[in-house]
């Protein structure tokens, strides 16, 4: 685990990760928790509990889900358009 800098957006779930370190100056509204490497970058699906990132597989697969709708609909779109 490692010590990073975070935002959290008003759902619950890491919006931002932020790389600083403790003597750097980092924006307001990020804070100190500890993470695995593994979580790093990963939005929308990790929360925080006890000060530790967590994440939450089912979160994880609705915001997959999600984005391949999405993702989808931008590739119909273009094809639409040509």
């Amino acid at each position: 685990m490692k010590d990073v800098y975070v935002s959290v957006g008003e759902d619950g779930y890491i919006q931002e990760w932020c790389n600083v370190q403790e003597n750097d100056d980092s924006p307001e509204r990020f804070f100190k928790i500890k993470a695995d490497e593994k979580l790093f970058y990963n939005v929308d699906a990790v929360k925080i509990v006890d000060g530790i990132a967590v994440l939450d597989k089912e979160r994880q697969q609705v915001v997959m889900v999600e984005n391949g709708d999405l993702i989808n609909r931008q590739i119909e779109d273009e094809n639409n358009t040509y």
